[in-house]
């Protein structure tokens, strides 16, 4: 009854798809993803804050809300 915390997603080389194939309970619930790395290090110039909504915006797209 407790969601799950997914941790890895994206730059660690989870795959968000995959993580809701396995994990996710029938309706597509039950986890908590987390994809930190990835939209952190999206970008290290003047371009940033514009990477890393483009990186969490690429992860919520794979996961059903």
């Amino acid at each position: 009854d407790l969601p799950l915390l997914v941790p890895g997603v994206g730059a660690q080389g989870g795959d968000a798809a995959t993580v809701m194939e396995h994990g996710a309970a029938p309706a597509g619930r039950g986890l908590i993803v987390n994809s930190s790395r990835a939209v952190l290090y999206a970008s290290d110039g003047d371009d940033f804050a514009e990477a890393a909504r483009a990186e969490a915006q690429r992860t919520a797209a794979a996961l059903p809300c």
